[in-house]
C-alpha cells in the first residue's frame, strides 16, 4: 500500500468518526407544537445540553410511542417522564434534578360544578390528553374517558358540548391555558395532582446523567430554570395572542 492511499484511507477514517461523534442525540417529544408544558422542559433541557456541550436534536413522536422506542433504544431519550418510569424500566437513566413540575388542573364552563378529588370526576365526560400516564394511572374507573392528541382539541370538545371537562397537565407556573381562554371555559382553583417531570435517557448514555444533573441543579439552584420556563411560555402565549389579532 502507498503512503499516498494509506493517508487517504486514515483521511475518510477520521472524516467518518468525526461525522459520526456529531451526530446529536435523538430526545424524544410528544408532537404537539402546542404542548406548554413540553415547551418550557424543552427551553431547560436546551440549556443544559448545550452547557454540557453535547448536541441533540428533539423528535416528535406521538406520546405512547416515545417511551416504547426509548426502551427499544430507537431514540436516545425522553424530554420528560414522571418518576415512577425508573422502577417501571430499569434499563432507561433518570436524571435526578427535575427539569419542570407539572400540575393537573381542571377545566370546565363557569356553571360546572367544582371538581376537588379525582373521585368527583366519576360519571363525568372527562376528555384529556392521550398518553399523558399521571392523568390516565389517576381518572377513576367511573369516569367516561375521552382521548385526545391536542391541545385545542380538548378544550373544543368541551366547548361544544362533547365533554363535561378537560384535565389538563400544564407547568406548575403556567396562567390559564390560551385555548381554554379561547374557548371560554374557566380554569378551576384545585389542583388534582402535583409532580416533578424527570428527564430520562437510554442506559448507553448512562454516563450523560451525572453531568446532566450537575447542570440541571445549577440551573435551578440559581434561577435561570424558572426564568427559561416563564419566558418560554411567555412566547408561545404571545404567539398565540398575536395570531389571533384581526
Amino acid at each position: 500500500m502507498t503512503v499516498k492511499r494509506l493517508w487517504y484511507l486514515c483521511a475518510g477514517w477520521l472524516l467518518a468518526t468525526a461525522a459520526h461523534a456529531a451526530q446529536p442525540l435523538q430526545i424524544g417529544v410528544r408532537d404537539d407544537p402546542a404542548d406548554t408544558v413540553n415547551l418550557s422542559s424543552r427551553a431547560v433541557l436546551e440549556r443544559a445540553y448545550k452547557k454540557i456541550k453535547v448536541p441533540v436534536a428533539f423528535v416528535p413522536y406521538p406520546s405512547r410511542r416515545l417511551l416504547r422506542l426509548l426502551v427499544e433504544g430507537e431514540i436516545d431519550g425522553n424530554l420528560q417522564r414522571i418518576g415512577a418510569v425508573a422502577a417501571e424500566q430499569p434499563g432507561l437513566v433518570q436524571v435526578e434534578t427535575p427539569v419542570n413540575t407539572v400540575t393537573v388542573r381542571i377545566y370546565a364552563p363557569a356553571a360546572q360544578a367544582q371538581v376537588r378529588t379525582w373521585q368527583d370526576l366519576s360519571g363525568l365526560r372527562t376528555v384529556y390528553m392521550r398518553g399523558v400516564l399521571v392523568i390516565e394511572r389517576n381518572l377513576p374507573a367511573t369516569a367516561q374517558r375521552v382521548e385526545v392528541g391536542s391541545e385545542a382539541e380538548l378544550y373544543r370538545l368541551v366547548a361544544r358540548g362533547l365533554a363535561d371537562v378537560a384535565v389538563a397537565a400544564e407547568p406548575a407556573q403556567s396562567v390559564a391555558n390560551y385555548y381554554a381562554k379561547a374557548a371560554k371555559l374557566s380554569r378551576q382553583d384545585t389542583v388534582l395532582e402535583e409532580m416533578p417531570l424527570y428527564h430520562y435517557l437510554h442506559g448507553r448514555h448512562a454516563e450523560l446523567a451525572p453531568r446532566l444533573n450537575a447542570v440541571l441543579r445549577a440551573m435551578q439552584a440559581s434561577g435561570e430554570a424558572d426564568a427559561l420556563r416563564r419566558k418560554a411560555l411567555k412566547e408561545f402565549d404571545d404567539q398565540q395572542t398575536s395570531a389571533a389579532a384581526p
